[in-house]
């Protein structure tokens, strides 16, 4: 009964303050409960999915010294495109050759596809972390496809959280941020019948554009003392690394 509560009043909670949420969308942040939770994983101290969590708040809950994070890295794929040729197609920074070659193979139907990987150290409440993540999407457009990669890795990104202190009753509030020092692709080409890729308007006719700068998140975590309840506030990429590109939506400002 204790579990179904926390479940329902946090998804309600996370579904009320929900900014954002896009099927397609992959985030700096988060782990397999969450998304198994509907993005409830706000309101939660846990991280038994590896270095990346959804709430930097969370931090200040954690228990235990010091834990290392092994490696962890996924891949997703959703549509006609497979998982290898997704990767191929964003490991080589969506080129106009990889592009044509891949909508002549797969570009019939609408696919999304993308990775992401993370490994870190948490010593007390402080976090270091390395995330880096990356989506690409195929869009059939009449004869023409669309076809965009956006990807980022932060080294290093560096959280820390506390419970503000002097708070008398069971629910304690906590507050916590986190640095990311943000490196930043994006690219969107258009596909035509004969396979031909040439570079969207808004690229000014470049094949990928990059950038690099800090960028921050902020959350806030009520949590009961010893007790299932806990509500949560996350907002990502609260500051962005200036000269961004807007069309990434890596670097969205999401709040949840």
């Amino acid at each position: 009964m204790r579990n179904y509560l926390f479940l329902s009043l946090s998804a309600l909670i996370v579904a009320s303050l929900s900014g954002v949420a896009r099927a397609d969308d992959f985030t700096i942040g988060g782990d397999a409960r969450a998304f198994a939770m509907g993005g409830a994983g706000v309101a939660t101290n846990a991280s038994s999915g590896g270095a990346t969590r959804n709430n930097v708040a969370s931090l200040a809950f954690d228990k235990g010294n010091v834990r290392v994070y092994a490696p962890n890295f996924g891949l997703r794929q959703q549509g006609a495109v497979k998982k290898d040729k997704g990767l191929d197609y964003l490991l080589g920074l969506g080129s106009l050759g990889s592009a044509a070659k891949l909508v002549r193979d797969f570009g019939s139907t609408d696919s999304t596809f993308g990775l992401n990987a993370s490994a870190g150290l948490r010593v007390g409440h402080l976090e270091v972390l390395t995330n880096a993540v990356g989506v690409g999407k195929v869009r059939r457009n009449g004869n023409q496809a669309d076809v965009q990669i956006d990807g980022a890795y932060a080294l290093p990104s560096v959280g820390f959280a506390g419970v503000i202190p002097g708070q008398k009753g069971r629910m304690k509030l906590a507050v916590g941020g986190r640095l990311k020092y943000a490196n930043v692709v994006y690219s969107h080409l258009i596909v035509d019948s004969n396979g031909n890729a040439t570079p969207a308007p808004e690229m000014n006719g470049r094949e990928t554009e990059t950038s690099q700068g800090v960028a921050a998140d902020l959350g806030l975590m009520w949590k009961e003392d010893e007790g299932p309840l806990s509500f949560g506030i996350a907002v990502s990429n609260l500051i962005k690394p200036r000269g961004s590109n807007p069309n990434t939506s890596t670097l969205v400002t999401a709040a949840s």
